[in-house]
């Protein structure tokens, strides 16, 4: 029953749904963006004309431009948000000009209490067996390490295992 249990938690979590236990989404940055801006374009708390920008958007996500950037691409393909002459985008669709109101975390419906959503750093997902590991073969001397190789044997990107490696430097 146990091994169920478990089972079941383990398939959830690489599905990417959420949980009892409150397992983190793994969708794509975007996707997750996305559904939040839709969520608050629909419930009416982005009125219709508000003015979204990357900046100010990606800020509040503790993100980057470019996850803002595509998930605004999808939002303006289902008709949600359009381009502005200006720069940016406005919720909804229409000739209306723009309403320029600060956006804030509760207009997005986030609060303090939901975890931000943006992922972990790539190279934390390897950094503690990598450090195990160096703690171990460093009984017997010194070592080369290749980065393209530890890429390839842990099934990151190079810059996954450079960073990594940059942090155990110190160790």
């Amino acid at each position: 029953m146990v091994g169920a249990m478990i089972g079941t938690g383990q398939a959830l979590a690489e599905t990417g749904v959420e949980s009892a236990e409150g397992a983190l989404d793994k969708s794509p940055l975007y996707l997750r963006i996305r559904e939040v801006l839709a969520e608050a374009i629909a419930s009416g708390r982005l009125p219709k004309g508000a003015l979204l920008l990357e900046g100010p958007v990606a800020t509040l996500f503790a993100s980057t431009r470019t996850p803002v950037r595509q998930a605004f691409a999808l939002l303006e393909a289902a008709g949600q948000i359009r381009r502005f002459d200006g720069r940016g985008f406005l919720v909804g669709q229409g000739r209306g000009g723009p309403k320029r109101a600060v956006l804030t975390a509760e207009m997005l419906g986030l609060d303090e209490e939901v975890p931000a959503l943006r992922k972990a750093p790539a190279w934390e997902a390897i950094y503690e067996s990598l450090e195990r590991e160096m703690v171990h073969l460093s009984v017997f001397g010194r070592h080369r390490i290749n980065e393209v190789e530890l890429a390839r044997a842990r099934g990151v990107g190079r810059q996954v295992a450079r960073d990594a490696l940059t942090r155990l430097e110190a160790l």
